[in-house]
């Protein structure tokens, strides 16, 4: 059987809450003998920030990863937009029944068409 991530944070939760609530009765199992309830909290607690701390970072990356893809796919978008203007200005000033617009126009159709996505050499 393997532990899942959120049964080892149940578990490590509990086993604190635990040690506060039976430090007395941990330490009168063995009368002559005291174990370290509180050092052994405390160490638990300090983990236990330092994993929340951690996990924090999680979210802050996520955002950040987001933001970033979003800039990415801003930045992609531009970048076509400017392709796309750049085709019909070249397209423009060869004519449209010149072969290199012909080709060019036949090449950003068929990206555009799903159904002709691919590698495909242009119709020349």
């Amino acid at each position: 059987m393997s532990t899942t991530q959120s049964t080892k944070d149940e578990f490590s939760d509990w086993m604190l809450e635990t040690l506060t609530s039976s430090e007395e009765v941990i330490n009168n199992a063995h009368p002559p003998i005291k174990y370290d309830v509180q050092g052994n909290a405390d160490l638990l607690k300090a983990k236990d920030v330092k994993y929340k701390a951690e996990t924090g970072k999680i979210a802050t990356m996520k955002k950040a990863l987001r933001d970033q893809i979003k800039l990415v796919n801003s930045l992609r978008d531009d970048k076509y937009l400017t392709a796309s203007s750049i085709a019909d200005g070249v397209s423009g000033h060869m004519g449209k029944d010149d072969e290199l617009s012909k080709i060019i126009h036949q090449k950003r159709d068929s990206m555009v068409n799903i159904a002709n996505r691919g590698p495909r050499k242009p119709k020349a």
